[in-house]
Parts: structure tokens; C-alpha cells; sequence
């Protein structure tokens, strides 16, 4: 855990957990899509090419949120950065951090909090048999963070749970627009 000494007391640094094979998956999956859109475009620009190629649009999005899904550790607390939601726990509102099935970390009101980056997978309970697991890992790390919070941050137990818009979304809207100009005979 990396700390940094401030006023004879620890900070925990900045900690960005994220699984980098969503990331990897990411690359595959954007450069799949792009080519089959670009190969539905050389063929012809029909209805049907356009539907694809916004289906292609979509898919491009979802595998990017994916692939952007992390947990942010610093001095004051832990951010989970889903699909759609950007949840903020301070140190003082984690009560309990686990693996079974998946990351969770469950806040004083008893609300299990979890991110989809560090779901649970059959995968990663043979990489568990092994001592290799990815989310026990990122779980220690948490409960470690917790451990070397400032007493003022664990004062403050306000969940912030919020609507993570980013200006990737703005993909989601060719999606009726598209699909509005087919269905008046436009395209």
C-alpha cells in the first residue's frame, strides 16, 4: 500500500484498481465492430448497412463502459465507477469489504455496493484456487486503505450515488435518430 507521510500521519495515494483484460477486451472488441461497420459501408449505404452500422455504434459504447469500469482509492475514500453510476463512499461509510461472488463493499446502511469490473467468473475463482485471484487482491487493498484513513475522513458516512454521464454516450444518440430517418423512408 502506498503511503505518504503528511503531519505524522498516513494518506493513502491515489489507487486505481481496474482489470486489464476489460481493457484488452476493449481493444479487440472496438476494432471488431469498427471493421464490420466499415465493410457494411464499402458494400452499400442501404437501410440495412445503417442499422448495422449503428448497431455497431452501440455495441462500441457498451464494450467502452465496460472497459472503463474501476475502483478509485484515495485518502478520503473509495469511488466505484460502473456501467451507468459513479458511487462515492467515504472511508467512514465502508463497512465491511468482500469477494464472494464478485467485489462488494457493503455501507453503513447495510446497501451492498459492487462495480462490474470486479464481477465474480469462473475464471477468476480457478485464479483464487491458485492464490492468484484479482478481486481478494483488490479487496485486501481496500481493507487496507480503510485501516490507514484519517480520522477525519472516517467521520463522514454520506454515500454519493450519481448518473456518470462521459461524451462517449453521445454515440447512444445516432441510435433513434438513425433509426427514426429509416422509418420515414429518409434513408
Amino acid at each position: 500500500m502506498d503511503t505518504v507521510k503528511e503531519n505524522s500521519e498516513a494518506v493513502v495515494r491515489k489507487i486505481v484498481l481496474r482489470r486489464k483484460s476489460l481493457v484488452f477486451f476493449l481493444a479487440i472488441a472496438a476494432l471488431g465492430a469498427t471493421a464490420a461497420a466499415i465493410s457494411a459501408a464499402i458494400r452499400s449505404l442501404d437501410s440495412d448497412s445503417l442499422s448495422l452500422i449503428s448497431g455497431m455504434g452501440f455495441l462500441v459504447w457498451l464494450f467502452f463502459r465496460v472497459g472503463r469500469s474501476r475502483v478509485e482509492l484515495d485518502g478520503s475514500g473509495v469511488t466505484l465507477i460502473g456501467l451507468l453510476v459513479k458511487v462515492r463512499m467515504p472511508w467512514g461509510a465502508v463497512t465491511k469489504v468482500s469477494h464472494d461472488n464478485g467485489l462488494g463493499i457493503r455501507d453503513t446502511s447495510g446497501t451492498q455496493q459492487g462495480v462490474l469490473a470486479f464481477g465474480g467468473s469462473l475464471l477468476e475463482e480457478i485464479f483464487e484456487k491458485l492464490g492468484k485471484g484479482r478481486i481478494s487482491a483488490a479487496a485486501r487493498t481496500i481493507s487496507e486503505a480503510r485501516e490507514q484513513a484519517l480520522p477525519d475522513a472516517l467521520a463522514d458516512t454520506r454515500v454519493q450515488k450519481r448518473l456518470d454521464l462521459i461524451p462517449a454516450d453521445l454515440l447512444l444518440l445516432q441510435l433513434p435518430v438513425m433509426q427514426g430517418l429509416i422509418q420515414l423512408g429518409i434513408i
